[in-house]
């Protein structure tokens, strides 16, 4: 199933060096669950809106770990749609990415 994830980092809080860490073992050193496929990561440049991370999950302790590793990173989780796709069965003529 599809999910999205608003990530909330606090710009002032002074624990850079621990999420890079984190980071690393999250990528790198298989902390991450292997029911959990990353789609995509966007953010905002030069604001404080939250980070979106988009994502498939196998089951709900998937999503479970990945909030509580990490922790203190608020992720605010919501099931979520395909719009494009949608609007395509309603007959909008979107193209294709790339097109």
């Amino acid at each position: 199933m599809l999910f999205i994830g608003f990530l909330t980092i606090d710009r002032n809080d002074r624990r850079g060096p621990e999420i890079a860490e984190k980071a690393r073992k999250w990528w790198n050193d298989g902390e991450r669950p292997s029911g959990l496929r990353i789609v995509a990561s966007y953010g905002a440049v030069g604001t404080n809106t939250p980070d979106v991370l988009v994502f498939e999950a196998d089951d709900n302790l998937d999503i479970q770990k990945m909030v509580n590793f990490w922790a203190p990173v608020a992720i605010d989780v919501h099931p979520a749609i395909d719009l494009l796709d949608f609007w395509r069965t309603q007959g909008m003529d979107i193209p294709a990415q790339g097109h």
